[in-house]
Order: C-alpha cells, then sequence, then structure tokens
C-alpha cells in the first residue's frame, strides 16, 4: 500500500526498521522536525475470526470471540511494549490488513478499541491506513505546520478517532438493517400464504355453495 501510493521514500517511510532496543518493525514512518519514528506493525488475527464466519452455536459463538478478543489484547500489548519508546512516538499503528476483521473488531468489541487507544496504538485497516498516511505525508509537505510535533500528533489521533467513531456508527446501521431483513422476510412470508389461502377459498367459493 505504501509503496504504491507513496512510492519508494525513505524520507517518509522505511520497512524492516531495526529499532535500537533490538525489534525490527514493519515500517517506520518518519515525522518532519523529529528524529523520532512512527512505528506501523501488521497483525492477521485470522485464525479465531474465521472460526467465527462458519455455521456456530451461541456457545461456540462466545468461545471464539472470547478467543479473538484475547488474540487482538496480544496483538496490542506486544506492540505497545516493543514498537513505544524513546527512539519512537508515543504511539504507535496496528495494521490489520482485512476490511471484514477490522469491521468485525469495530462492530463487536469496542472495548478493544478503548484498550488499544489506553495503550496509544491506533488500529487501522488497508482505507484507514491510508487516510493516516496521507496526513503524515501532507504535514511532511508542509514544515511550517510540524513546528509542534505533539500537538500535530494529537491532531492526527483526534482526527482518527473522529474518522473512527464515524464508521462505527456506520457499520451499527448497516447492522440493524441486516438484522431488520430476515423480520422483514419473513412477515413476507406469512402474508404471502395468507393471501394465497384466500385466493384459493374465494376462487373456490360460488353463489351455489350458499
Amino acid at each position: 500500500l505504501l509503496s504504491i501510493y507513496v512510492g519508494e521514500s525513505k524520507e517518509i517511510y522505511e520497512v524492516q526498521y531495526l529499532l535500537k532496543n533490538g525489534y525490527i518493525a514493519d515500517v517506520a514512518l518518519h515525522l518532519p522536525n523529529t528524529d523520532k519514528v512512527l512505528i506501523i506493525d501488521s497483525k492477521f488475527p485470522a485464525e479465531n475470526y474465521s472460526k467465527l464466519c462458519e455455521d456456530l452455536n451461541e456457545r461456540d459463538i462466545r468461545l471464539y470471540h472470547s478467543k479473538f478478543k484475547q488474540d487482538i489484547k496480544k496483538h496490542i500489548l506486544d506492540i505497545s511494549n516493543k514498537y513505544i519508546n524513546d527512539e519512537t512516538e508515543k504511539s504507535a499503528i496496528m495494521f490489520i490488513p482485512s476490511e471484514a476483521i477490522y469491521f468485525y473488531l469495530c462492530s463487536e468489541c469496542s472495548d478493544m478499541i478503548d484498550f488499544a487507544h489506553r495503550k496509544h496504538i491506533l488500529l487501522t485497516s488497508p482505507t484507514t491506513l491510508l487516510g493516516v498516511v496521507f496526513t503524515l505525508i501532507n504535514l511532511t509537505k508542509d514544515m511550517n505546520r510540524s513546528k509542534n510535533i505533539k500537538a500535530l500528533e494529537k491532531d492526527i489521533i483526534a482526527m482518527y478517532e473522529d474518522a473512527l467513531r464515524l464508521q462505527q456508527r456506520i457499520e451499527t446501521l448497516e447492522t440493524s438493517l441486516e438484522r431488520l431483513a430476515k423480520p422483514l422476510k419473513d412477515v413476507s412470508t406469512s402474508t404471502n400464504k395468507i393471501v394465497n389461502k384466500i385466493i384459493k377459498i374465494h376462487d373456490g367459493y360460488s353463489e351455489n355453495n350458499e
């Protein structure tokens, strides 16, 4: 994604970035007016999520939902412990390369979103990651806006949170509409059955039957 939309620019980012603590980050974003880097680490919590996509009973849904949240929490803690230090910004980005998993996380695991924020981790999907990256690119192009990096960092986080809240509200609405679709279909089916019975009775009825 970065190479497609940003190009191969080491002034903006570096891949497989070696930190002084020995950990290698997937990507380090270079921010304006600071030697500190903002780390992006990719996590793909697919195993237990894929189980949730199967036809499960309520007990198994709860089981794999809980395991999925444990996976997310572990990834958040790993990133927080490895990629936030004196060499980096006070926040890091966890990239989830699946819109479906990110959608489920936002719509069904809001407590994990809050947990990530408390650990200074921004959760992103392919779509939302590009928004964050393009924001940073624009800041790099205009150095005058980066005199106070702490204020800029707060603005980036605030924009991300606003976008996330909007996305969550849209997804909640979509989920509500999907849940409403089946009852509407059931009512329509029942109505058709009743109408068909009435038509059958009506067609078989004549005044001679009085």
